[in-house]
């Protein structure tokens, strides 16, 4: 009986040593960080600054046949996410014009070039980010304001 008693104390112990070893080895793992940040110590930055920016969206945006013929004109505003690394992701419609001139800003926005990204604390992280894109008939366009 004393025999048995000390096997299975023996044996609890170890399964708790061990377990608490697997739980810690996860604890200290990095886990990646998804979270998407609003405000920032240092906003993400065209590299170029914003002449670069607009110089890119003009050279880059084509307007769309369809819109051009149905004289559709105005301000598409676009949100996304400049990630640790500075790319463009994740963009999104948030005033729309019209479906041809939406799809358009998101092309745009997906060829962006890589930017600078938003630090916080020392440290690159995902921000938001908003830019209009003004699609307009006649003269230079598009242009952001």
């Amino acid at each position: 009986m004393r025999k048995t008693f000390t096997y299975t104390v023996l044996t609890v112990i170890l399964a708790f040593t061990f377990g608490s070893c697997r739980g810690l080895k996860v604890a200290t793992e990095t886990q990646k960080d998804d979270t998407i940040y609003d405000m920032v110590d240092t906003r993400p930055t065209f590299v170029g600054g914003d002449a670069a920016m607009y110089k890119f969206l003009s050279e880059t945006t084509k307007y769309p046949a369809v819109a051009k013929e149905n004289n559709i004109q105005g301000k598409v505003l676009v949100q996304f996410i400049v990630d640790e690394k500075g790319k463009a992701i994740n963009p999104r419609i948030i005033r729309g014009i019209d479906p041809s001139l939406d799809a358009e800003a998101i092309r745009v926005i997906n060829a962006m070039p890589k930017w600078n990204p938003g630090i916080l604390k020392g440290k690159a992280v995902k921000t938001r980010y908003t830019i209009p894109i003004d699609f307009r008939l006649g003269g230079n366009q598009p242009k952001t304001n």
